[in-house]
């Protein structure tokens, strides 16, 4: 067992190793004594739920490691405050390296099946911490399961857009804005990827609600799509009530709570989340929009819901 402390004396890390490798309950904290991380290794790889939260006690990264590949929400980024110098300076440097999470308890309650055979389905998300639930697609859970709320919207044609529209389809939903100098072209290049990759499936189909709707008209839209190759039919951007688009934001797809704050005269702050929906309108995934293996999943994931809907 290895520890470490921050210059106050309080803890900063604990460390379980076995056979020289990283093994069982990591923990890591703040050098005020709040919790920063929480990580589950076996033999000296993650596993299971992982977990860390800001010094606010609001949960940062809730995912879940299943033979190798990442189930709910990570952040490429951890916004870790910088404590001060002279506590640092005295971190165990090989705990430093380690991160966050899990309770092999917890990981027994929510997850009746075999891991191995979970790799071959996909989980379900009912809360903005997206933590995955397992389940079988003929569950009775999901009776009362999170689901995303009706809808009405304009797309770049000036078609009305709902939810019936995409009846018995998988599609992916994301969040933007035309004049986005920040993360939007990249994310529209990974998007573009998965238009592809399904542009003859009409049962694939992709949404991308503008932020800021008064600015992003039809018109606006319309050009926005024909100088990006965004494909009618398939790809459809969407304007609408701003009210309406930011309460969808974050009450059904559980985008962040700053979404569509002002940075600067140019940018706004949005997600660069994508998130997968099924057939009957559930979260089955949640995905960076900038991180070329998160979309080379979500293209696999797509491809696994709709063999679930066959």
């Amino acid at each position: 067992m290895s520890q470490s402390w921050w210059g106050n004396g309080n803890a900063r890390s604990l460390t379980p190793y076995l056979n020289g490798k990283v093994h069982g309950n990591t923990k890591q904290w703040y050098s005020s004594g709040e919790k920063f991380k929480k990580m589950h290794y076996q033999h000296g790889k993650e596993v299971g739920l992982q977990q860390a939260w800001r010094k606010n006690g609001k949960l940062y990264s809730n995912y879940e490691y299943v033979n190798g590949r990442v189930f709910g929400l990570k952040r490429a980024n951890m916004c870790v405050e910088l404590e001060d110098e002279n506590l640092l300076n005295n971190i165990n440097l090989q705990s430093v390296a380690l991160l966050i999470l899990l309770l092999a308890l917890t990981l027994t309650v929510r997850a009746a099946d075999d891991p191995a055979h979970r790799s071959a389905q996909l989980p379900y998300y009912n809360s903005a911490t997206f933590t995955p639930s397992w389940l079988n697609a003929n569950s009775d859970a999901l009776n009362d399961f999170h689901k995303i709320s009706a809808f009405s919207w304009l797309n770049q044609y000036g078609d009305q857009i709902t939810h019936n529209t995409f009846n018995n389809k998988v599609y992916v939903a994301s969040f933007f804005f035309t004049a986005c100098p920040g993360i939007c072209p990249k994310m529209r290049s990974r998007l573009s990827q998965v238009q592809q990759a399904f542009l003859t499936n009409d049962k694939v189909a992709i949404i991308s609600h503008s932020i800021q709707p008064a600015n992003d008209t039809v018109q606006v839209l319309k050009k926005y799509a024909d100088d990006h190759g965004i494909k009618s039919g398939k790809w459809h951007l969407v304007t609408g009530e701003r009210e309406a688009i930011y309460k969808i934001a974050r009450e059904d797809y559980f985008a962040n709570e700053d979404l569509g704050e002002f940075v600067s005269n140019q940018d706004f702050l949005h997600t660069e989340n994508l998130v997968l929906i099924d057939s009957n309108r559930h979260i089955r995934g949640i995905y960076n929009g900038l991180n070329k293996t998160s979309v080379s999943h979500l293209i696999g994931d797509i491809t696994l819901l709709l063999k679930e809907a066959e």
